[in-house]
């Protein structure tokens, strides 16, 4: 089978733009980088939101923004960005859902959180390692921020 046929290769002829997201403006937008431009140049800009001029942030290729005039969704996407969760989310999955109300954007992080707890439970039962201790603290302080974000909502 010829790889080009294959719709799960990505032949890269050309470097892929990364896209990002201004929730300001609530827009995702995609720039070229400099190495693309001038392959001696390697030293990166902040990205700027085209429309506004505020510092945007890298967002997964798969991210689906909700409409512009979504204004709870957009609230949503405020929330999973400060969480961090938001990279994950557009870099995974383009089918996740971005809750569009407080109930929906409550019960994904309630989900969310029950998700974290068994996964440290599992990390702690597991034999021990270094690795252990960095998988609990990691999901322990996602549990403390998601119990914050609940608490706000």
């Amino acid at each position: 089978m010829d790889y080009s046929e294959n719709p799960n290769f990505y032949l890269q002829e050309r470097s892929y733009k990364s896209k990002y997201i201004c929730t300001y403006c609530r827009k995702t937008f995609k720039r070229k980088v400099l190495s693309d431009i001038n392959k001696l140049q390697t030293e990166e800009k902040a990205p700027k939101c085209p429309e506004c001029g505020r510092f945007s942030s890298w967002i997964g290729p798969k991210f689906r923004s909700p409409k512009k005039d979504d204004l709870k969704a957009w609230k949503s996407v405020d929330v999973l960005y400060d969480l961090g969760l938001l990279h994950y989310i557009g870099w995974t999955n383009s089918d996740a859902d971005i809750p569009n109300s407080r109930k929906g954007l409550k019960d994904f992080l309630i989900q969310l959180k029950e998700d974290y707890e068994r996964n440290v439970r599992g990390w702690v039962s597991a034999e021990y390692s270094i690795e252990n201790k960095n998988q609990i603290k990691y999901f322990s302080d996602g549990i403390r921020n998601l119990e914050r974000a609940i608490q706000k909502i």
